[in-house]
């Protein structure tokens, strides 16, 4: 597996898949939409693990995040198919060593993530095992003619982007680089939450042709967007950077662009004709964050420019989050790339 790595192994075990009649969107999407047999309403489903929680092993936070983590990742996939979340449940393994105490927390992180969402908490089940793992599976109500893909958007698409780009990052490497501890820090360690409302919001103002989860990094993301000689064009100047992306940019000496394309910040992209964008962009209320940050063009890879200078880049060093090779949980492998590159580099 460390050879193939998770992508190539997925693209292949896929198509070779049987899909149910009462499947009704397929796989290789954020979460699975079914029929169970109601006139208008199908269920979305999402089942995932759990990152290893840095910031709760570093004992920066307590367990708590590790349940909020849980919740953020299942009901962000839920959001990103076009459902509503309704209900959430946990599976701990954790070894005989652990402190009860940690595991409570970890139940507590995931009760209190879903009231403050008003997602039903339904229990789960707890186990010993070799080492700690937390998964989480969540589901949610759909109308069947509101069901969203990764795949469908069109050329001529705006592409808006639900959250801010390198909170986390930036938080972790102020933190264990520079030691500094401020509420702002902690917060975007230990409170990891989804783009909800901005999900909402752009569901129900306007017509969003696809969407997708950015729990992999944003390349992945705009990659995912990509079909059928169509990719995204990104104006790199418009990306969100999260303020302590562009502190951590300023004291680290890292390139702010670098922080754009980490994980961890639990974005949405999504895709919606030029006129509903625009539309949505100007009438969205205080609180939201949405950007535009590109178009659909005719393009079999995703393009980077800075509408700036007219200046096209390419990405030299590509940090998705991709299992049996590089993931942020596996902090070395993935922080090391940091200071030694600049991802954005000016195309020839």
């Amino acid at each position: 597996m460390h050879d193939i790595g998770e992508k190539l192994f997925l693209s292949s075990i896929l198509p070779r898949l049987e899909k149910s009649k009462c499947f009704l969107n397929d796989f290789g999407n954020d979460a699975s939409v079914v029929d169970i047999g109601l006139p208008d309403i199908a269920i979305a489903f999402k089942i995932d693990r759990a990152a290893k929680p840095i910031a709760a092993y570093k004992g920066w936070t307590d367990f708590q995040m590790w349940g909020r983590l849980a919740v953020t990742a299942n009901l962000s996939d839920i959001l990103a198919v076009g459902a509503t979340p309704s209900a959430f449940m946990l599976s701990i393994t954790v070894p005989g060593c652990w402190k009860s105490s940690d595991v409570e927390a970890i139940i507590a992180g995931a009760e209190n993530a879903c009231k403050e969402k008003g997602v039903a908490f339904v229990g789960g089940d707890t186990k010993e095992g070799g080492e700690a793992n937390v998964v989480g599976a969540a589901f949610g109500t759909i109308n069947k003619d509101s069901i969203i893909s990764r795949r469908n958007a069109e050329e001529g698409d705006t592409i808006i982007l639900a959250g801010q780009l390198g909170g986390f990052a930036s938080a972790y490497l102020l933190r264990s680089k520079l030691g500094v501890e401020n509420r702002e820090i902690l917060q975007s360690l230990s409170l990891p939450t989804c783009a909800w409302d901005e999900a909402r919001y752009l569901f129900s103002n306007g017509k969003v042709t696809a969407a997708v989860d950015l729990s992999d990094g944003i390349s992945e993301g705009l990659s995912l967007l990509s079909k059928d000689g169509l990719a995204p064009l990104i104006d790199i100047d418009s990306l969100p950077l999260h303020q302590l992306a562009i502190r951590a940019s300023n004291e680290l000496l890292i390139t702010k662009s670098n922080f754009a394309f980490t994980v961890g910040d639990w974005g949405i992209l999504f895709s919606m004709s030029k006129n509903d964008a625009e539309n949505a962009i100007k009438s969205m209320p205080p609180g939201l964050a949405l950007t535009k940050i590109g178009t659909i063009v005719r393009a079999d890879t995703p393009l980077y420019r800075s509408f700036l200078t007219g200046t096209n880049y390419e990405l030299s060093v590509d940090l998705k989050n991709e299992h049996f090779r590089k993931t942020m949980e596996k902090e070395t492998d993935y922080f090391s790339e940091f200071n030694k590159f600049t991802f954005l580099k000016e195309k020839e």
